[in-house]
């Protein structure tokens, strides 16, 4: 006949109980924890254990301060060139978020950009960058440089908000930036 193949992986989280005075919704998050890092590893299964335990510290930690980095401005764009090769000339940049800690020093984007992916904090950093480009631009310009083509990263979480391009238009126009200027790259994740 006509037979279907339906193929399924099973995730499985383990926290183990040391001692039955252990709060049960603690012990629940703890191997759902687990259950969401066994989707990276190819058995499915992850036990709760020390590492996890850090990193869920760790995360807790970035989460706790998210908004008041922003506010006391640890957030810090930086500029990476593109060049023609054929002419050296610089025809461009991407635009680049770095972490400046106040107790850790400078954080790589892969110690908390995953992070904001997941908590939705990615869109309030994302517009944060695009309206730094936007001052740089008119900052250059406003200096005699000729201007380049700037491209900023969005998260794709940025789809669903349907005011998405005009929230990016009033942004440009308040510092009088030609969108021609500007180029938007959607994450790959």
């Amino acid at each position: 006949g006509n037979d279907t193949v339906i193929k399924f992986g099973i995730h499985v989280g383990v926290y183990i109980l040391s001692d039955s005075d252990q709060d049960i919704t603690a012990c629940i998050d703890n191997a759902e924890t687990a259950r969401r890092e066994a989707r990276n590893v190819s058995s499915g299964i992850v036990f709760f254990d020390d590492y996890l335990k850090d990193k869920l510290r760790v995360y807790k930690h970035i989460e706790e301060m998210q908004e008041s980095a922003l506010e006391n401005h640890e957030f810090e764009v930086y500029y990476q060139p593109k060049y023609l090769f054929s002419t050296s000339e610089c025809i461009g940049a991407e635009a680049l978020i770095r972490w400046s800690h106040k107790e850790k020093g400078l954080l790589p984007p892969n110690t908390f950009l995953p992070l904001f992916e997941k908590n939705g904090f990615i869109q309030k950093l994302d517009i944060f960058v695009f309206e730094n480009v936007c001052r740089f631009l008119a900052k250059w310009m406003k200096e005699g440089h000729k201007p380049v083509v700037i491209s900023c990263n969005l998260s794709r979480l940025h789809l669903q908000n349907p005011r998405l391009t005009s929230i990016l238009t009033e942004i440009a126009d308040k510092y009088g930036v030609s969108t021609e200027f500007l180029e938007i790259e959607l994450t790959e994740s």
